[in-house]
């Protein structure tokens, strides 16, 4: 995402940037804006369902325009196989009603001792499920 500034210097606010300094937007900044993001702090995933869900720029995990990351279609749609191969089989449940400690992945915040879920259904029969309580975590 980020840019370098080529030929004049670049007027940005109140600044004047020179030529040769590298800007970069703060996906994390623009993310927490409540005026994009309604609660911004609560997990919310059905924020992104439905027509009022946010637009290219302002939902930046991929970057955005002409540089975007060219893995990102191949991402999402790899995510999607996974969730719904997983939440077909099983129900899953916090282990713990507190919120894990968080902290930051490269850009990205995720919980630091992974997560613990409970299994809240049987594994479908044939299933190599695990039992009845799985580790899953975050990848580094």
């Amino acid at each position: 995402m980020g840019r370098v500034v080529c030929g004049e210097p670049f007027a940005l606010g109140e600044y004047v940037i020179a030529p040769g300094v590298e800007i970069n937007p703060s996906i994390r900044t623009i993310q927490r804006r409540s005026d994009l993001y309604p609660q911004p702090r609560q997990f919310r995933p059905e924020r992104f369902l439905g027509p009022d869900a946010p637009d290219t720029y302002t939902w930046v995990p991929f970057g955005g325009g002409t540089r975007r990351c060219l893995g990102a279609s191949f991402a999402l749609m790899e995510l999607r196989v996974v969730m719904r191969r997983i939440l077909e089989r099983t129900e899953l449940q916090p282990a713990a009603k507190d919120l894990d400690k968080v902290q930051f992945r490269a850009i990205t915040l995720a919980p630091r001792d992974g997560v613990q879920v409970l299994q809240a259904r049987p594994p479908v029969v044939g299933d190599q499920g695990a039992g009845a309580r799985a580790q899953l975590t975050t990848p580094v």
